[in-house]
C-alpha cells in the first residue's frame, strides 16, 4: 500500500488510458519500474490508474509502443499547489504576511492585570512591574522567567506575602497576597 502523504508531496496524477493493448501497456510499465497503483478497468478498452509525476513524463515511449492514449483526470500534490501559487504570487505573499503578522501580534503583551490587592494601590504595583519589564506592548520573549519576576516584585514592594506572575496568551496576570497584620491585644 502506498503512503498517501509521500505521494502527495511528490505529486501524482490520476490518468485514464484508452486503447486495445492496455494489458501490454501495464505490463511494460511495471517491468520498467513505474509506480502504478489504484488500477481499475472502467470499460473494455479503458483503465484508470494513479501514477507518480516523475513517471508520467516517461510514458510517451510506452504509449507509442502499445498505441494507447492517455487522458489526465486529476492532478494531486505539492508541485501542483506550487504551480497555482506561482500564478497567484500576491495571494501567496498575502498569506505569508498574514501568518507573520499574526505571530508578531500574539508575541506582544497587550494587557497587564493585577488581582488580590486591597491595601497596596494597583498603580504602585503596575509601576514596579514596569520597572521589572512587565508592561503593555512588551515582547513576551524579552520577559524574564515568571518565578524570577514574582520574586523581584515581592522584594521591591513592601507588604506583600506572595506574588504570582502568570502569562496567559497575550495577558499577564499578577496575583497578590498581602500581609494580614493581626490586631494588637492589650
Amino acid at each position: 500500500m502506498r503512503s498517501q502523504f509521500i505521494s502527495s508531496i511528490r505529486g501524482y496524477v490520476k490518468i485514464q488510458v484508452r486503447g486495445n493493448h492496455i494489458e501490454s501497456f501495464i505490463n511494460e510499465a511495471l517491468y520498467k519500474n513505474y509506480s502504478l497503483w489504484d488500477i481499475r478497468r472502467t470499460s473494455i478498452d479503458q483503465v484508470q490508474m494513479s501514477l507518480l509525476l516523475r513517471d508520467f513524463f516517461r510514458l510517451r515511449p510506452l504509449l507509442k509502443k502499445t498505441s494507447c492514449r492517455v487522458h489526465v483526470k486529476e492532478r494531486i500534490g505539492f508541485p501542483f499547489i506550487l504551480d497555482k501559487l506561482k500564478r497567484r504570487k500576491y495571494f501567496a505573499v498575502g498569506i505569508i504576511v498574514f501568518i507573520l503578522g499574526l505571530y508578531a501580534l500574539s508575541s506582544i503583551v497587550w494587557r497587564v492585570q493585577v488581582d488580590g490587592n486591597d491595601k497596596i494601590p494597583t498603580e504602585q504595583i503596575l509601576q514596579t512591574a514596569k520597572q521589572q519589564g512587565i508592561y503593555p506592548m512588551q515582547w513576551k520573549f524579552r520577559l524574564k522567567d515568571q518565578d524570577r519576576l514574582s520574586k523581584q516584585l515581592m522584594d521591591s514592594i513592601p507588604g506583600m506575602a506572595w506574588v504570582g506572575v502568570s502569562i496567559e496568551g497575550t495577558q499577564i496576570h499578577i496575583k497578590v497576597v498581602e500581609y494580614v497584620v493581626p490586631e494588637e491585644r492589650p
